[in-house]
């Protein structure tokens, strides 16, 4: 026999990994449990902020008409062919600068590490949401208008119970590439 394994059937790995220190002797400490939580506080905060976000935006370019539409409708596409992990450097460079100057947005952050999540799923999710939005038809808009309804109002009571499963679809995706 070249190696020889040490035979050991413990609970001894489970305790290193919930408490988080290594060695008793150590003072090497990896708070696995802590950092899991991290992992699920950043992940829920931007799938849920990007869902509001995207379906307001998405709306928005689907039901109305304005100047720059089109070349906004463009400059999320395009956004779409360059890999996130090509501005990986930019966005370190900009985290580092924007943290000397308001410390809270800087690199170590959650809040840093959150608004770079959102610039990166925002114009995938918007897309998306917004072919959604297509295929309701203007008919269903128009009759509540009639009835009286508001803008804000044919948004929250008509358009948003018909949006559930692009919703369910655009929080899940966001929750998985953010927790990756």
């Amino acid at each position: 026999l070249l190696y020889e394994y040490e035979r050991r059937f413990t609970l001894q790995n489970y305790l290193f990994f919930f408490s988080g220190k290594i060695n008793q002797n150590s003072d090497m400490r990896y708070p696995i449990f802590r950092w899991f939580l991290n992992s699920l506080f950043i992940a829920t905060t931007v799938s849920l902020v990007q869902a509001v976000v995207v379906v307001l935006a998405a709306y928005v370019i689907s039901r109305f008409r304005f100047f720059g539409r089109r070349a906004g409708m463009l400059i999320i596409l395009t956004l779409q062919i360059f890999p996130s992990a090509m501005s990986m450097v930019a966005l370190f460079l900009l985290l580092t600068w924007i943290g000397r100057v308001f410390p809270p947005l800087g690199i170590d952050r959650k809040i840093g590490l959150i608004l770079v999540y959102l610039g990166i799923g925002i114009p995938l999710n918007i897309w998306i949401a917004k072919g959604y939005f297509d295929t309701i038809p203007r008919s269903i808009e128009e009759s509540a208008i009639i009835d009286g309804a508001t803008g804000w109002q044919v948004f929250v009571h008509i358009f948003v119970p018909l949006l559930r499963p692009v919703i369910a679809v655009l929080i899940i995706l966001s929750f998985v590439a953010a927790y990756n």
